[in-house]
């Protein structure tokens, strides 16, 4: 804690400590099954347009033996994103 602002390292915790009346939070949808948002004490509030957006990438060890295998799955993960989405 930190004047008055607290800090976790799991989404799952900070979506607790938001159920507990201790602040709010920004997460990503992903981070909150559907089912709990229908459940819990919690509102969801989407963003409207622009909607926030970040960049991710895709990592493995340098030479690794799975390469190739890794290479597939991020041009499998390309062919199913929308076509406004660069990975």
């Amino acid at each position: 804690k930190e004047q008055g602002q607290y800090h976790a390292t799991s989404l799952e915790t900070l979506r607790h400590m938001v159920g507990e009346g201790m602040g709010m939070t920004l997460m990503p949808e992903l981070a909150v099954p559907a089912k709990t948002r229908k459940t819990d004490e919690i509102r969801y509030i989407e963003f409207t347009d622009p909607k926030p957006n970040r960049r991710i990438g895709m990592l493995y060890r340098k030479n690794s033996y799975r390469e190739e295998a890794f290479n597939n799955i991020a041009e499998l993960i390309k062919s199913v994103l929308p076509v406004n989405v660069f990975f």
